[in-house]
């Protein structure tokens, strides 16, 4: 029986990608060597096309590593049942957390490095946050708690965003 032939390519043209390869591309440099070693023009070599076709599936790196954060988050997060006690919610949705970014350091750099937040992740801070409220802080608390648990003066500002260049302004 004959085998199908390879499909036919234009010259100069691309091959075709998907956004999935994309992600798993991308979340294997950052895993093996690191946020800093993604870039545009190197995942489109790793996946054998060019820079351009990439922003068919990704508006920006921000986005790709929001993306990548997503990708995480759908993998490997479980939502642990919410204790009863507020206090107790507060510790089992503090120590998923730690959980999940103790098992994928690159996640750390990149919350770190700009303001990017996972839309998957924000069930364990509100987990945490509702605690608090319940435990009797005000609403304003929470943010003040949360803030001061995981900054430090070296640290990103929770008040600002960055400029191109890596000022920051501050916003409303």
């Amino acid at each position: 029986m004959p085998q199908p032939s390879a499909p036919r390519r234009s010259p100069g043209r691309p091959p075709r990608i998907s956004r999935e390869e994309v992600i798993g591309t991308a979340r294997r440099i950052v895993t093996e060597e690191g946020v800093d070693r993604l870039t545009m023009r190197r995942l489109a070599a790793e996946i054998g096309s060019t820079p351009m076709a990439l922003y068919h599936h990704v508006r920006n790196k921000e986005e790709l590593l929001v993306l990548l954060l997503d990708d995480y988050a759908a993998r490997a997060l479980r939502r642990p049942e919410p204790p009863a006690d507020p206090r107790e919610r507060v510790v089992a949705a503090a120590a998923a957390i730690h959980e999940a970014l103790a098992a994928c350091p690159w996640i750390v750099e990149v919350l770190t490095a700009d303001d990017l937040m996972s839309v998957s992740a924000l069930w364990f801070v509100e987990q945490i946050v509702d605690g608090l409220v319940v435990c009797g802080l005000s609403p304003s608390g929470p943010c003040t708690v949360i803030a001061r648990s995981g900054t430090t003066p070296r640290e990103r500002s929770w008040s600002g965003r960055r400029r191109p260049g890596g000022a920051r302004t501050a916003t409303a």
